[in-house]
């Protein structure tokens, strides 16, 4: 199958597959408003059965991950994977038969995270130089920030109620924001403009790749002969087989429309370039899928709009309320999916991925349209 065809078959499925995402998308709102209103009216009844029900969640994936490490070759990765499954039961257990102790680190959890919040809009705050959306942030930063410190240090008799309000009226913005999607004529292109599964046709020499591990992606460069380039933490540049690359995880081909492509003979030059090099690495700036990016372009630039930390940190930048939210807790919340919860939460964590990038764009894509300059006739 050539490339060509190939892309053709994927961006099929894609189509086919539209109906599908939409009907999980509808469902994934609704339940996020009813959550949202079940946090902000009933905060006690809400984060109880929510301790309740992940104490449970993570009892079974225990289970499950015992069971899965009965499959695994090699005396570390079985290990590893009893740790883990050790963990979920420990966790599980801790959650389900003590109300009280998890209830509390439950709470000082969220105050945590929204003291980090606070801090990520204030920090962008003082990167911008448009005045309105500056005092946006610092507002809401603050607001934050104070509220986290309010649920840490239990200032206020009504700690859980205020809880249980900022997370209610994040999840029902949430729940409507994806409603709202939905209804526009847009929303095909909005849900499936990365999904790639790569597992479904012939890998494609000169392309990205990403590998999930909750939360993010890691990307490399196919180069042809099963091989992979790749930009690690490491600061190296590293060419591997594709079965390394994966690590077992699920992988997809990623594209940017806004990029102008380099030939695949120097792309794959390119990125040949530099392996066994160490390139200064930052995960904010200079990551792997700029690297990726780079080679895409032959070199030109490592910068597109599609790119994973450029859409967050741009909708956090776009959307105060709604951006920061997305950024921080949506992604820690995908993490622990995808770590405590089997093989079920590594799928579950790569839906709620799609879902938090979907959001992402559509910010971007209504701050863009709404900035665009009128036309005269």
């Amino acid at each position: 199958m050539s490339p060509n065809k190939a892309k053709k078959y994927v961006h099929h499925r894609l189509k086919q597959s539209f109906r599908a995402d939409r009907a999980v998308t509808t469902a994934s709102a609704v339940v996020l408003i009813l959550l949202g209103a079940a946090a902000a009216l009933a905060p006690y009844a809400f984060f109880d059965s929510a301790r309740w029900v992940v104490g449970w969640i993570l009892l079974a994936a225990g289970i499950l991950q015992i069971i899965e490490a009965l499959g695994r070759r090699g005396l570390w990765a079985w290990l590893a994977a009893l740790f883990v499954a050790a963990v979920d039961i420990i966790l599980g257990l801790a959650l389900v038969n003590e109300a009280g102790l998890p209830l509390k680190v439950l709470i000082w959890l969220f105050g945590g995270l929204f003291i980090l919040d606070g801090a990520l809009q204030l920090g962008f705050a003082f990167k911008l130089k448009a005045l309105t959306t500056r005092l946006w942030l610092v507002a809401g930063g603050s607001v934050a920030v104070f509220a986290g410190l309010l649920i840490i240090f239990q200032f206020a008799n009504f700690t859980l109620a205020l809880v249980g309000w900022l997370v209610g009226i994040k999840l029902a913005l949430l729940g409507a924001t994806l409603l709202t999607i939905l209804r526009s004529n847009k929303t095909a292109a909005l849900l499936t403009p990365r999904e790639m599964p790569a597992q479904t046709l012939r890998r494609i020499p000169g392309a990205v790749y990403a590998a999930y591990f909750g939360g993010a992606f890691h990307t490399g460069l196919y180069i042809g002969n099963n091989e992979v380039v790749d930009h690690m933490f490491t600061k190296k540049v590293r060419r591997v087989n594709w079965e390394k690359f994966a690590n077992g995880r699920p992988v997809q081909m990623w594209e940017y429309p806004d990029l102008k492509l380099a030939p695949k003979e120097k792309i794959i030059e390119t990125a040949l370039g530099y392996v066994e090099q160490e390139l200064p690495f930052n995960l904010i700036t200079n990551n792997c899928e700029h690297f990726a990016i780079y080679c895409l372009t032959g070199g030109q630039t490592t910068y597109s709009k599609y790119a994973q930390n450029h859409s967050g940190l741009e909708a956090a930048r776009l959307s105060p309320i709604l951006g920061p939210f997305i950024g921080v807790f949506m992604r820690i919340i995908e993490y622990a999916v995808y770590k405590f919860g089997g093989f079920l939460g590594k799928r579950a964590s790569l839906r709620l991925r799609k879902i938090n990038a979907l959001l992402n764009q559509w910010i971007i894509e209504q701050t863009r349209r709404g900035q665009r300059p009128k036309t005269t006739s």
